[in-house]
């Protein structure tokens, strides 16, 4: 402790050191601070420092602060922390099925894996082929496709396939509108498509200098129900073409 007269810890004299109201508040209020925490608290009656922080109980009374605040982030790395819920993606649904679902006989084989190429998606009437896909059955493409002409570098993987009918399955399709932006357009295309039993299943456009190009997925029959389907559509006031929308 300083003695009156003589310097302090850092230079200054201990009188000069009290004669400086703020700094002395200061001091003092730091002080009361550190003697608070080893008193009880009201959040742990009857309980000091010593007791809430173990590492400190050899600090009582002369307690440092940076002591208290190392014992506090001890505890707060080992206490239990509430483990966050995982949210698992749901594996997509396989759209293969039976071949008898989508009504298509695979020659020389019994109700064998199936599923329709989403690159030409074939309907009933279509000329298709089958190209046999490791792992995912045999993948039905319409006779036409792009992708088949690339397919050829494999023709052990061709298998012959027809359509048989009886198939459950509806089948998709993309159609395109070329139309004059009017009111009321879409309503009337919509309808259309509900007179003719086509389901639309997805829908997209733009309008520019009133011109409307939009595009529908819609599920229907077969080829013959399709082409009914598009005859209607381009006798739609404002409507100049509709057309099955091809890969190439």
């Amino acid at each position: 402790m300083c003695q009156p007269g003589k310097p302090g810890p850092h230079g200054e004299s201990h009188t000069s050191w009290r004669r400086s109201p703020a700094r002395f508040h200061s001091a003092q209020s730091a002080w009361n601070r550190l003697a608070s925490s080893t008193a009880p608290s009201k959040r742990w009656p009857g309980r000091s420092a010593s007791s809430r922080f173990p590492d400190s109980a050899p600090y009582v009374g002369k307690l440092v602060a940076s002591k208290i605040v190392d014992s506090v982030l001890q505890q707060l790395k080992v206490s239990e922390v509430a483990p966050e819920p995982v949210t698992l993606k749901k594996p997509r649904a396989r759209e293969a099925a039976g071949s008898t679902t989508y009504g298509i006989n695979v020659i020389g084989v019994e109700d064998v894996l199936v599923r329709l190429a989403r690159c030409c998606t074939p309907v009933p009437g279509d000329d298709i082929v089958g190209y046999i896909s490791l792992g995912k059955g045999i993948t039905i493409h319409r006779g036409d496709c792009p992708n088949v002409r690339a397919l050829r570098r494999n023709p052990e993987r061709f298998t012959p396939v027809e359509w048989e009918g009886g198939g459950t399955q509806s089948f998709r399709v993309q159609i395109a509108l070329d139309s004059w932006d009017r009111p009321r357009l879409l309503e009337d295309v919509a309808r259309t498509f509900a007179e003719h039993g086509a389901n639309i299943v997805g829908y997209g456009g733009t309008v520019e200098d009133q011109m409307a190009r939009n595009w529908y997925t819609a599920e229907i029959g077969d080829v013959k129900a399709l082409r009914s389907l598009l005859t209607a559509l381009r006798n739609v006031d404002g409507v100049f073409d509709a057309r099955r929308m091809t890969p190439s």
